[in-house]
This record gives C-alpha cells, structure tokens and sequence, in this order.
C-alpha cells in the first residue's frame, strides 16, 4: 500500500523534475511578483493623484496596467498552475501532505487571487468611469488583495522548504505548520523583490513615455529608480536573514 501514490513516475529526460518545476516557477515569479509590487506602488500612485490632483499620473498607472495584464495575468496565470502541475507529477505524495494541511489556506488564497484579477481589469478600464475617490478605495483593496495572496502562499511554500515549528511535529496544526522560522524572511523577502521589479517595470515604462510628456517620464523614471534601489536594500537584508534560516540540506 505504500507503493500506492508513486506512480506513475514523472521522468523528464537529462533535467529531471526538479529543473522543470524551478525553470516554470522563474517564469511564475518574474511575472506574479511584478503583479502584487505593482499593487503596492498602485496605491501609492493613486493616493499621489488623489491628493495632489494629477491626472496625469493616471495616464501611467493605465499604461503600467496594461503591462500587467499580458505579462503578469496571461503569463502568471499560466506558469502557476504549471507550477502546482509539474510539482503534483513529480512528487504526487507531498502534494498531497500540502493539501491535506493548507486545503483552507489555499481555498482563502484563490478568493484572494480571483479578486486580484477582478481588481486589476476595473482598476485599469475604470480610471475615467468612475470618480477618483472610489478608484483610491479600488486601488487599497486591489494593493490588500495583491499583498494577501502572498502572505498566504508564502505560510504554504516555506513549509516546503522547513515544515512548520517543532509543535508541528506533535500537534499536525495548520498553523503550527504554517509559521515556521523562515516564513517571515521569506515573506519580507519577496515583498523586497516585488518593490524592486515593480520599480524596474515602472522605470521601463516611464522611460516610454518620453516623447509624449519629458518633465513627467524623468520624473518617474527617477521615482521609480528609487523605488527599486529600496527594495533592492530590503532584497538583500531579508535575504541574508532567509539564508540563515535554512535547513542543512538546502544550503
């Protein structure tokens, strides 16, 4: 009976599994991670708009959102379920474990997903249908969204790498499982990379816009410069803490 749930064996030949769930998960993260640092710089651009009155500010968070939507929602939305696809065909047993674990914790996680998909499509085509007040409280709840979906996810994928705390091991608890010693560096870790390449997206995008509007391109260009400068610093310090909260055989 052990045998059961081993087969079939998932053989991808030369790489292994393990090359191909890492090579789709690059991809995923490249693209989910823009997405929820784009939230969080949304918010703040939104609030700038709002309060100082610059539509202009609109016009770029349009531009920016429609980025989104082919990089992080097509191709996100893609690469995840390829991720949780190759990892079930390569390890269908530990898939298993984590579902058996966190089945309410990923039920909450896809509520808060299909909201930020939802919210991303009326953050973007509502910027001029509704007034601005009302896309400030979008823009919060869509940055809330993008930031629980990771908070989340994150419980999920650092019990992969070091299961839980040591009650784990007696209680079999969600939570016990979900807040081990390296959950919070992971998450504080991402949310650094997230800073950083919605900071680059956006430097990418500013840098675009020079021949419509000058002044405004080098204004977010070196907005958005210092935005990915600071969570590139975060990267780094979080990252160093993460590193030393890794089990034996991951180093």
């Amino acid at each position: 009976m052990e045998m059961l749930g081993l087969y079939p064996v998932f053989y991808f030949p030369n790489y292994g599994s393990a090359w191909l769930m890492g090579l789709t998960g690059t991809i995923h993260i490249m693209a989910s991670h823009t997405s929820v640092g784009a939230g969080l710089l949304f918010a703040f651009l939104a609030h700038k708009a709002y309060k100082e009155d610059r539509p202009e500010l609109y016009d770029y968070m349009k531009r920016y959102g429609m980025f989104l939507l082919i990089f992080s929602y097509v191709i996100g939305s893609i690469t995840g379920p390829g991720i949780w696809y190759t990892a079930t065909a390569a390890s269908p047993r530990g898939i298993s474990a984590l579902i058996h674990n966190f089945v309410w914790v990923w039920a909450t996680e896809w509520v808060f997903f299909i909201y930020e998909v939802i919210g991303v499509f009326a953050l973007i085509y509502f910027i001029d249908k509704v007034d601005r007040k009302t896309h400030l409280k979008l823009t919060y709840t869509f940055a809330i969204a993008s930031v629980g979906t990771l908070a989340l996810i994150i419980g999920i994928i650092s019990f992969m790498m070091w299961p839980g705390n040591d009650a784990f091991y007696t209680t079999g608890s969600a939570s016990d499982a979900f807040f081990g010693i390296n959950t919070f560096p992971h998450m504080f870790l991402r949310i650094g990379f997230m800073v950083m390449m919605s900071g680059i997206i956006g430097m990418i995008i500013s840098s675009s816009m020079k021949k419509e509007n000058a002044t405004l391109s080098k204004e977010l260009t070196q907005k958005m410069g210092i935005v990915s400068l600071l969570g590139g610093f975060v990267t780094l310090f979080f990252f160093m803490w993460y590193i030393m909260t890794l089990p034996a055989n991951a180093h």
